[in-house]
């Protein structure tokens, strides 16, 4: 809660880092300011209450909007935190005199990732800070903040102490970002840590950093002391995440996996920071309705100031993202006019899709898997273009869509049709001539034989009700190409 802080005399960094302004969001739709929280760079209004989500006009908590007022062109390297209303503006005022651009996710804004509809996109932004999230993430919201940091993001994760549910929604940030990480449908139990649902309070010293590690001894200077005032620690899994490493300990632990203060990670092509405990962002000014600390300039002799700002620029500081790789599989290859065919993703790497479909109705699609009607017989191309910050790399493929209307005469020869793919119990088949008379094998994915026989109609049906859901291979002798069977 209160607590930690970054001693030194301020060295201000007033130079950008990189070419292009680097852009750090801060939430503010998850309660951060419920309770006794402040946790905004910025708010002109005090009239939102938490009940246990946002209502504004009920209530006296600071309501951040998404640009701060003054205008941040105003900073200079001696500007006071004070410029700005806010729990944590001193952090928002640090980050521009580092050449950065701040913001807030407003109480009313989306966690999304890749929506071009969508302003706050977290795809816009280098940097994410949640300070303490005290509502859960939805299903969606754990996907895009877990796709931002794969795809080159910087998370920063702050936690408080068990028992810490501000807004009374049954949450509080422990539980919150532990469900996040080991249920957020990308990479589950891949972050390399998890947060223990403790309460501590103390001032450490336990430092474990080789002298190139840029979180203790980075640009703003060496962290040698935290403090924190009813905090959390955290877990270390590195048979999940090899990258993983704690950097600050309780007192009384100096090393290994159990009761680390402050750990990171390189996650995908992202990095993902943490500190078990909100204090020590805490400037001390704020919504006058709270009762605030000086954890950031003034605690643990002015350590948590540079312990803060040194991740936020390591997080900020990474390696342009590999150009990505496009690449997809449709569920049917050869269907009849007037059937679809869902195409399903696998490019990696990739911020945003562009797909074209020659003859398909849409023509086009930027959705992530499109399901896509093609009406008129003929052989199609299909095209996927996927794109990041880097580049963009192209994946084609085709569609045979086949005149079934007066059966398989029409067809031409070597032909498999699956109608329908995916089925219930019943798969029908519609095959060329050319096939009566040739064995046939059916396979389950483990490659276990389930039926084999020899095709004496252009249209058997082959009864798949005694079988589990999922994929069968159906295996035609003389044939290399393998037809994918899928059953509900």
């Amino acid at each position: 809660m209160r607590g930690l802080i970054l001693s030194l005399l301020f060295v201000s960094i007033f130079q950008g880092v990189f070419s292009q302004t680097v852009k750090i969001l801060f939430d503010a739709t998850k309660a951060e300011t419920s309770g006794n929280a402040d946790w905004v760079i910025d708010a002109d209004l005090h009239n939102i209450g938490w009940y246990p989500t946002a209502v504004v006009g009920n209530g006296n908590d600071s309501n951040g909007q998404n640009i701060p007022t003054p205008a941040q062109s105003g900073i200079t390297a001696a500007t006071a935190e004070s410029f700005w209303n806010g729990g944590i503006s001193n952090w928002g005022v640090d980050c521009v005199k580092q050449g950065y651009h701040v913001e807030t996710l407003p109480a009313s804004g989306q966690i999304t990732y890749g929506s071009t509809s969508n302003v706050y996109d977290l795809s816009n932004y280098t940097v994410y800070v949640v300070d303490e999230p005290n509502i859960k993430f939805t299903a969606a919201e754990k996907t895009s903040l877990m796709n931002f940091v794969m795809n080159g993001g910087g998370l920063f994760m702050v936690a408080d102490h068990t028992i810490s549910d501000r807004n009374n929604d049954g949450f509080d940030s422990p539980d919150i970002w532990n469900d996040f990480i080991t249920n957020n449908g990308v990479l589950n139990n891949g972050v390399g840590f998890t947060f223990d649902l403790v309460d501590i309070s103390q001032t450490s010293t336990s430092i474990n950093a080789v002298a190139s590690d840029s979180i203790i001894h980075g640009p703003m200077g060496n962290v040698t002391q935290v403090l924190w005032a009813g905090g959390t620690t955290m877990t270390l899994h590195p048979t999940q995440n090899a990258s993983v490493k704690g950097v600050i300990y309780k007192t009384g632990t100096s090393s290994g996996n159990n009761n680390v203060l402050c750990a990171y990670a390189k996650v995908g092509q992202g990095k993902i920071g943490a500190i078990g405990d909100s204090s020590p962002t805490d400037d001390g000014t704020g919504d006058p309705n709270d009762i605030l600390y000086n954890g950031y300039t003034q605690d643990a002799s002015g350590n948590h100031r540079r312990l803060i700002m040194n991740m936020t620029i390591w997080l900020a500081s990474h390696a342009t993202p590999s150009v990505p790789v496009s690449n997809f599989t449709s569920s049917n290859s050869t269907i009849c006019a007037g059937q679809n065919v869902t195409f399903t993703n696998s490019s990696t790497g990739a911020t945003s899709y562009s797909w074209t479909f020659a003859g398909g109705t849409p023509a086009t699609s930027t959705a992530t898997n499109p399901t896509i009607t093609y009406l008129t017989p003929g052989n199609y191309n299909v095209t996927l273009v996927a794109t990041n910050a880097s580049g963009s790399t192209t994946h084609n493929s085709t569609v045979q869509v086949n005149d079934c209307s007066s059966g398989i005469t029409e067809l031409k020869v070597n032909v498999v049709v699956v109608q329908p793919n995916p089925f219930a119990d019943v798969c029908s088949l519609i095959i060329s001539e050319s096939f009566i008379g040739k064995q046939f094998t059916i396979e389950d994915q483990s490659g276990k034989l389930f039926i084999q026989g020899v095709f004496t109609s252009v249209n058997p049906s082959i009864d798949f009700s005694s079988q589990t859901s999922g994929e069968y291979y159906l295996r035609i002798d003389g044939m290399e190409r393998v037809t994918k069977l899928l059953k509900h």
